[in-house]
């Protein structure tokens, strides 16, 4: 019983070790799939940290592209571990405007729009209002598109492989390859050049990872775990047949036998 125990007690401890890694390699197979709106900003405990919130940035970096005379909307943000509050510092957006030239905007929120195509930077500083060298800042890098016709993808590009704007609206695949024209603008591929499809691994990335990890499973159960079991279970029969077998010994009189001496 105290074998069986232990056993059961190995198997789940390896159960649970293989669990853990087999977790660990699907989240590097698979790289977080889903992007996070916010990011960390890795700062001393003494600087301000905070995170810019805006509908596209990950958390790898500030960016963000945009159609001309879209509105944007982007705010300051504190972690609930922060030893400040909102009302305790100064956030200023110092942004590059349409006339070439800087303008301040103050607020934990950033409203604006632009009107022409162009790249552009919006540098927000966050400042401790009583005491202004504790100060932390983070750079957005915009890139504005002419969308005049409002489908997503910039004119130049639509004219650059169309002709014309009319003949794609971000949902339509005009070269048939299974990859919509919006898709083809954001990989940077040429609509107008059939790339491979969306393939299997593509579409079922997380079915890949699933399996692999049940491969891995299967595979440390036959030929690691199970063959350990069965030698263990081997050896704890024969302590029985020969513990059994001292004990039939003993009733029979046989040690007391083979004690007496030969006449």
């Amino acid at each position: 019983m105290v074998i069986m125990l232990k056993q059961k007690g190995i198997l789940l401890v390896a159960m649970i070790a293989i669990i853990m890694l087999s977790a660990s390699f699907a989240a590097v197979l698979l790289g977080a799939t889903s992007a996070p709106e916010e990011k960390s900003v890795a700062r001393t405990e003494a600087a301000i940290a905070f995170t810019i919130i805006g509908p596209t940035f990950t958390s790898n970096k500030y960016s963000d592209i945009l159609s001309a005379g879209e509105e944007i909307s982007y705010s300051v943000s504190l972690g609930a571990s922060s030893i400040y509050s909102l009302s305790q510092l100064d956030i200023v957006w110092k942004l590059e405007t349409d006339w070439n030239t800087s303008v301040n905007v103050t607020g934990a929120t950033l409203i604006w729009y632009y009107n022409y195509e162009a790249t552009r930077d919006i540098t927000v500083t966050v400042t401790q209002k009583t005491n202004s060298t504790n100060t932390s800042s983070e750079v957005i890098a915009l890139q504005i598109i002419a969308d005049l016709d409002g489908d997503g993808l910039p004119d130049l590009w639509e004219r650059r492989y169309f002709s014309t704007t009319a003949s794609s609206d971000g949902t339509t695949d005009y070269d048939g390859d299974g990859w919509t024209d919006m898709e083809e603008f954001k990989n940077g591929t040429d609509p107008t050049v059939k790339n491979p499809k969306p393939g299997f691994l593509e579409t079922y990335s997380w079915l890949v990872a699933l399996l692999a990890i049940i491969v891995v499973v299967v595979v440390l159960m036959v030929f690691i775990i199970m063959p350990r079991m069965k030698m263990e279970r081997e050896a704890d029969e024969k302590k029985k047949i020969a513990a059994a077998v001292e004990v039939e010994k003993s009733l029979l009189g046989l040690d007391e036998l083979e004690d007496t001496p030969k006449k």
